[in-house]
């Protein structure tokens, strides 16, 4: 049993402790829209050549008429886009979050517990919608649902907690112009 820490231990300890008192939550910004687009990037690789670009659109209606490509494959490579769709859909109110939040004063590692948490919960959101089989009978549908509430409701809690602390401390042009 070790009394004593060491001199990395402690310098270890300080970055992460400044990380974490970072605005990092910024970062997740650029994190979720990107994980939204790659996902409608990898769609379309599964159709392959039935991609065309100059009317991306119409690929998946094209797409579901296709003969030659398996129905699974069809499937799935909708179920990506369909799934970058709703990530991107879903990424005002995130971005409204972070950017509010900050905006308040809400705390820097809150944030970043909030932008982790809601990265986190899209990822698994995501994976649930690619595996869930299409038919509805499944149970993973219903789960899925529930995540995408806890991230959707995280975010509308965030948003009233920063109306609040903005309403408490006047309006926001006078907390920046005091700064």
């Amino acid at each position: 049993n070790r009394n004593y820490t060491s001199r990395s231990e402690i310098m270890l300890l300080k970055y992460l402790s400044d990380i974490t008192d970072s605005k990092l939550s910024y970062f997740a910004l650029p994190v979720v829209w990107g994980f939204a687009s790659v996902l409608n990037v990898r769609g379309a690789a599964l159709l392959e050549e039935k991609y065309q670009a100059a009317d991306p659109r119409r690929n998946w209606e094209r797409n579901s008429k296709d003969d030659a490509q398996t129905a699974k494959v069809r499937d799935l490579a909708t179920r990506y886009h369909y799934a970058s769709s709703n990530g991107l859909e879903g990424f005002p109110l995130f971005a409204t979050t972070i950017i509010l939040g900050n905006a308040a004063n809400l705390g820097n590692r809150f944030m970043n517990g909030v932008a982790l948490s809601y990265v986190a919960i899209r990822g698994l959101y995501t994976y649930l919608y690619l595996t869930t089989p299409l038919d509805g009978s499944h149970q993973r549908g219903k789960f899925r649902t529930l995540i995408w509430v806890i991230g959707s409701y995280g975010c509308l809690y965030v948003l009233a907690k920063s109306a609040l602390n903005l309403s408490r401390n006047g309006p926001l042009l006078n907390q920046i112009t005091r700064d």
